[in-house]
């Protein structure tokens, strides 16, 4: 599927066909269209799409030939139009070849910019040779047939999972463990999940991961996520509505995962379901569900111990042996059961070594400690150890020199890096890139550049340039003087781009917008926000009041005591609402950074007893007004995070006219829309 997508009539082909209609109950629609799908783009699979491997080959032929064109002519507009638009062509084809094996090899760690299609192959091929079931043991006898193997494993499980135990309610249960779920938070679990909610599970679900037997994994529902996302949220409505499932709906494959090395019988394997990715939406959303109130079910003194230990130590919990830097830390003389995972790791790498086939990326994500190949070359470089003419024929190796790049003078290293007009074409465009002029006479100099106060980020793009530059030059300079091919200064430039740009990318986060915005509805908006020191501690509220043109019309902060932070949340947003009303501003949209504030509103059993007439007071309000409430994420609220914090300084409730000075670099980012990022793990 991904390398599916990289083809541009997928979208097509998806959106034509989800158009069509299906008579049904929500979850048969969801799964008679899916299946339909598949066999549409399995057609569409070998009518439009074609053998990957033969269109790289195409692409292949097409850029050489036209390079071999440039070679015997010379460069013109036209030949480098068709020379960009080849590489182009062959790009997207490495691409499509690339993402197939990845999710053949099911390879997660590999980063993206390692594109190294031998690798993955190799991975396919060491997989189908190590994970076979070659033999497996029943009883005394040794099966190795695999017909037979396939009939001992599906009677196993066929009999465990048929198992007829008939079990009877004699009420030690009721009698034994208390009853902890509150018929408030009876209710908070029974709620329907809301169009949002069912959105967010979607795309929190690995798009990478194995897909069920109906072969649409994450990335089919989070890249057609408009197209389809109306047939799966009716779907999953329709199971917490009617406590029905459709049959088959949660169908799976089952896959044997080995409990130690060498099992040798079916109860040593243990099995895994690879479940649809339509069923684990609504497994996540019960899961999630379940997660906010096992705090309520693990009881304290369950927990208080290793809470009171790891706070005071600033240590995880462990125990020995562990290990430390890839070597297992013990107490006491080693013994060979401490030493053997070392070994058996050496033996695995030994037998099956796919390393050879990484790049640079790659072999620094597979083994933090290999060394930087280019960095060696610089060190080189700097140490004057690189194999230049003039430092052979110093070595006693009598030679004529002349430099392949430019034909003009000797072959020194100062030459050869920033004297050569080659050299230099690749230094002015740097500089240019940049905006920064500067003349490198020596090997020393081209450092400097990395100390001019650039951020953390900027500077280690910077210095990984610097040394693409000098292992491109010196890549040039040796395919000139041994392939005799002619240096291409367009290329070389591309080259350092794509090197260069890995150094950005071997990160697993990812951005999403959190910035406010006033120009959606004409509505007077109060952004709120609950701070507290510990929970429960010290706590406040706050909120601020604009108009639709962000322009500052009040804002109100309170101290509450001792109080927690959901309260402070809530008790936030019904201020708002309160003077709001009296203020007459009736349209009003209210913003908080606590998605589940928003929920009392929906299901009033999670609002405090204490609370509770207040709340009813401010839906009445609520009801006169043209309201609405909305989440927003932490970081674009960051307004009312400020006055809130500030409250927690103050005493009782203050109405501020002017906009406190703390706040005012918050209010101005938010007001000219500054970004504002959240930074999560993928």
């Amino acid at each position: 599927m991904a390398m599916w997508l990289l083809h541009p009539d997928c979208l097509n082909v998806v959106r034509d066909f989800w158009n069509t209609t299906v008579i049904g109950c929500p979850m048969f629609v969801l799964s008679k269209k899916l299946k339909f799908l598949k066999e549409k783009l399995k057609i569409w699979n070998k009518e439009v799409f074609g053998n990957v491997h033969d269109q790289i080959k195409i692409a292949e032929e097409k850029v050489n030939s036209i390079q071999y064109v440039i070679n015997s002519n010379g460069h013109s507009d036209s030949l480098m139009d068709l020379e960009k638009q080849a590489q182009f062509e062959l790009e997207l084809a490495l691409n499509m070849e690339e993402a197939f094996r990845k999710e053949k090899t099911k390879v997660k760690w590999c980063l993206d910019g390692d594109r190294n299609t031998k690798y993955f192959h190799r991975v396919t091929k060491i997989k189908n040779a190590t994970k076979l079931m070659a033999a497996l043991r029943n009883g005394d006898n040794l099966l190795t047939n695999a017909d037979d193997i396939s009939t001992h494993v599906v009677q196993h499980y066929t009999i465990l999972f048929n198992s007829s135990t008939v079990l009877q309610d004699d009420g030690l249960i009721e009698e034994l463990i208390p009853n902890l779920i509150s018929d408030d938070t009876n209710k908070m679990l029974s709620m329907l999940p809301s169009h949002i909610e069912i959105e967010n599970v979607v795309f929190n679900l690995n798009k990478n991961g194995a897909p069920g037997p109906d072969g649409f994994g994450g990335i089919f529902f989070q890249t057609f996520w408009d197209l389809v996302k109306e047939d799966v949220i009716k779907a999953v409505l329709e199971f917490f509505t009617s406590s029905w499932l459709l049959p088959n709906f949660n169908s799976n494959s089952m896959v044997l995962i080995p409990k130690t090395a060498n099992a040798d019988s079916v109860e040593n394997y243990r099995p895994i379901a690879l479940a649809n990715f339509k069923f684990k939406i609504i497994s996540k959303i019960m899961a999630d569900k379940l997660a906010i109130i096992m705090p309520n079910i693990v009881s304290k003194e369950q927990r208080v111990r290793l809470n009171i230990i790891s706070n005071r130590l600033v240590f995880g919990i462990g125990s020995l042996p562990f290990l430390y830097l890839g070597v297992p830390i013990f107490r006491g003389k080693p013994k060979s059961r401490h030493l053997s995972p070392i070994a058996d790791k050496v033996k695995l790498k030994l037998s099956a070594w796919k390393a050879s086939l990484l790049s640079i990326a790659g072999r620094v994500q597979l083994v933090k400690s290999v060394i930087y190949a280019r960095s060696l070359m610089v060190w080189r470089l700097l140490h004057h150890k690189l194999p230049t003419d003039d430092k052979l024929m110093m070595r006693g190796c009598l030679m004529p020199s002349v430099c392949n790049l430019c034909f003009c003078c000797s072959e020194t290293i100062e030459h050869l890096f920033f004297y050569c007009p080659f050299a230099l074409s690749i230094w002015n465009w740097f500089s240019s890139l940049i905006n920064l002029h500067f003349t490198i006479t020596s090997t020393d100099e081209p450092w400097n550049l990395c100390n001019r106060g650039w951020g953390p980020q900027c500077k280690i793009v910077i210095t990984a340039a610097i040394i693409n530059i000098i292992n491109v030059i010196w890549y040039n300079k040796n395919q000139c003087r041994f392939n005799n091919a002619k240096p291409n200064l367009r290329s070389t430039i591309t080259m350092i781009v794509a090197s260069t740009s890995i150094s950005g990318n071997a990160t697993n986060l990812y951005t999403s917008s959190a910035m406010s915005d006033f120009c959606v509805l004409k509505a007077f908006k109060c952004n709120t926000d609950g701070a507290t020191l510990g929970c429960p501690g010290q706590a406040a509220s706050a909120g601020v009041f604009r108009d639709n043109n962000a322009i500052f019309l009040g804002g109100f902060t309170i101290n509450l005591g001792i109080n927690t932070t959901f309260h402070a949340e809530l008790i936030g947003v019904m201020y708002a609402i309160e003077i709001a009303f009296e203020k007459g501003w009736w349209n009003l949209w209210v913003e908080t950074d606590s998605m589940l504030v928003t929920l009392p509103s929906k299901s009033p059993s999670m609002v405090p007893g204490f609370l509770r007439n207040r709340r009813l007071n401010c839906m009445h309000l609520s009801r006169n007004m043209n309201f609405i409430i909305s989440h927003i994420f932490r970081e674009g609220n960051s307004l009312a995070d400020k006055l809130a914090s500030m409250a927690l300084s103050l005493n009782g409730f203050m109405w501020h006219s002017h906009l406190p000075g703390e706040a005012m670099l918050a209010y101005n980012q938010n007001r000219f829309g500054f970004p504002l990022f959240r930074f999560s793990y993928s």
